[in-house]
């Protein structure tokens, strides 16, 4: 019985832990992007006279639509170079470049769909958290830096501006690996008038994820007095003894060896004589003894009337 509760006890366990690693039921996946086009600042009408901000991108299909929250936009390794002196992210960050390259994410914005809302200039208001500085920016005809921002220069957190509906890329920068989050909010113009939209995050992995450095263990620190002073002379140490050897040897030799093989006894096998010697007991002779045997008559009485000899 006690053995039955441990299993049930076991299976339900099991299942409480298999249960807890798996998504909530209707939870949006989350979409990872690290090369093609994407319009990460995607700005549309709500169809209710107001604007909303959305992602899309020519990644997974032609023009999907997410919602920024679903989405991780990723900045490989090999976007890290060397920046030239003088322009935003020198001396060297992670570069997504104005032009695209196939190879890497090709993040913009576009606008025009607001349009349907009355929408004409869209400004996006960018805050950032993150390791490193971020810098946006386009370029001259001449190679030159352009600013985005409302009040110039190319570093975020600030404002793009975007005159008139427009779908727009931009130069990104870097300078650390790691996580950021964008919160963004859209502030779509109409006459006089300003439309909001929601605010809405966005995630930005850079780099190869980094190894956790692990931690070292804290170790007591040495009080700064000895308890004790040590003694003058130390203990000397045991003397080892020494293992005896695999294969157990005489302690002494003997000390003296045989030079012979051991000598049989002294008696040897009697030898049988070819006369039997006298005194060694009767010996029979080949003839009879010499002695006579004295034979003597006996004469028989018996009572009858025949004679003597029986007759």
């Amino acid at each position: 019985m006690k053995r039955l509760a441990t299993l049930l006890l076991a299976v339900v366990l099991a299942l409480g832990l298999s249960l807890s690693v798996l998504p909530a039921r209707g939870a949006p996946s989350v979409t990872a992007l690290d090369q093609g086009h994407v319009d990460a600042f995607y700005v549309t009408s709500d169809g209710e006279g107001g604007i909303d901000l959305r992602l899309r991108e020519d990644v997974t299909g032609s023009g999907v639509v997410h919602e920024p929250e679903d989405v991780v936009l990723r900045v490989k390794e090999e976007a890290l170079i060397d920046i030239p002196e003088g322009f935003p992210g020198s001396p060297r960050a992670y570069y997504l470049p104005l032009t695209q390259n196939p190879d890497l994410l090709w993040p913009g914005w576009e606008t025009t769909p607001a349009r349907d809302a009355g929408v004409g200039k869209v400004e996006f208001e960018i805050g950032v958290d993150g390791p490193g500085e971020v810098h946006l920016w386009s370029t001259g005809s001449l190679g030159d830096v352009v600013s985005l921002l409302v009040g110039g220069g190319t570093g975020l957190p600030g404002t793009i501006v975007a005159p008139f509906p427009a779908h727009t890329h931009a130069n990104w920068a870097f300078t650390q690996p790691g996580a950021y989050t964008f919160t963004v909010r859209a502030l779509g113009h109409v006459g006089d008038g300003v439309l909001s939209s929601p605010t809405r995050t966005y995630t930005w992995e850079v780099g190869d994820p980094a190894e956790p450095t692990p931690t070292p263990t804290a170790t007591e620190e040495p009080t700064e007095e000895p308890t004790s002073e040590p003694t003058e002379e130390p203990t000397p140490e045991p003397t080892p003894t020494t293992e005896p050897p695999a294969s157990p040897q005489p302690t002494t030799p003997p000390t003296v060896r045989p030079t012979t093989k051991p000598t049989p006894s002294a008696s040897r096998r009697p030898t049988p004589s070819a006369t039997p010697s006298a005194g060694a007991g009767i010996t029979p002779s080949a003839s009879p003894s010499a002695a006579r045997v004295e034979c003597r008559p006996v004469t028989v009485t018996t009572k009858g009337t025949g004679s003597a000899d029986g007759r």
